[in-house]
C-alpha cells in the first residue's frame, strides 16, 4: 500500500513528521488486520477446535470458551483465562477427548488374604486425592476394580480423568500413599508393582 504526502511550501516540520508517523500507524494498523484477518481464515479452514473443545496453544492448556476475530480465549484448570492471539499461534494440539486420562494399576500383594481390605483402602485414598486437588480433574474419578493378567496376576485399576499434565498429584501424593499402605501388609511389596500411565493417543 502506497500513501502520497503532498505539502505545502508553510508546512511546518512538526507538521511533517506528524503526518509520517499516522501514515506509518495507519499502514501497520492495516496490515495488522489483514494478518489477523488470514489467521482467523487458517483457524476456520483447518477445522481448528471449536468453543468447549480441550487444547494445548504454545504451551497453554485450557478449554476454548471463545473464538473471536483476532484471538482465542482459553480457559485454564484453575479458572484463570487466558487469550493468545490468532496470528501468533505456532503450536497447537486439539485433545480429542475432554480430558487426559490417567491409569493406575495396583498390583495386589501375592501373600495377602486382605484384598477386600485393599480395595476399600484404594477407594478411599481415590476419594481423597479428589478433596484435596479438585482442579485437576475434568471429571470424577473411577476405580474400576479389580483384573487379572493372562499370567494370574490380580491388581486393581484407577481411572483419573485430568488435565492435560495434571498428574503430578496422582504420582507424587496418591501413588505413594498406596505403596506405603501396601508394604505394611506385605514388606516385600515394590514401588514398581505401582504403574502410572496416560493416554497419550488422545492428542494429536
Amino acid at each position: 500500500m502506497t500513501f502520497v504526502l503532498e505539502t505545502s511550501g508553510d508546512l511546518s516540520w512538526a507538521a511533517f513528521v506528524g503526518t509520517v508517523i499516522l501514515a506509518l500507524t495507519i499502514a501497520y494498523g492495516l496490515r495488522g488486520s489483514a494478518g489477523n484477518l488470514f489467521a482467523r481464515l487458517r483457524w476456520m479452514l483447518g477445522g481448528r477446535p471449536s468453543v468447549g473443545a480441550l487444547v494445548t496453544i504454545d504451551g497453554h492448556t485450557g478449554e476454548v470458551t471463545r473464538v473471536g476475530l483476532t484471538d482465542v480465549e482459553l480457559r485454564g484448570a484453575n479458572g484463570s483465562v487466558t487469550c493468545i492471539a490468532l496470528g501468533s499461534i505456532a503450536v497447537l494440539i486439539h485433545h480429542k477427548k475432554d480430558h487426559q486420562g490417567c491409569v493406575v494399576d495396583i498390583v495386589l500383594p501375592s501373600v495377602s488374604d486382605q484384598t477386600k481390605y485393599i480395595e476399600g483402602m484404594v477407594v478411599t485414598r481415590t476419594e481423597t486425592i479428589r478433596e484435596r486437588f479438585p482442579n485437576i480433574f475434568r471429571a470424577p474419578p473411577r476405580v474400576i476394580g479389580r483384573r487379572e493378567t493372562n499370567a494370574g496376576q490380580n491388581y486393581i485399576r484407577v481411572y483419573f480423568p485430568i488435565w492435560p499434565g495434571a498428574g503430578q498429584p496422582i504420582e507424587e501424593v496418591f501413588k505413594p500413599q498406596i505403596s506405603g499402605a501396601l508394604k505394611k501388609i506385605d514388606p516385600e511389596y515394590a514401588d514398581w508393582m505401582i504403574m502410572v500411565t496416560y493416554d497419550s493417543a488422545d492428542a494429536d
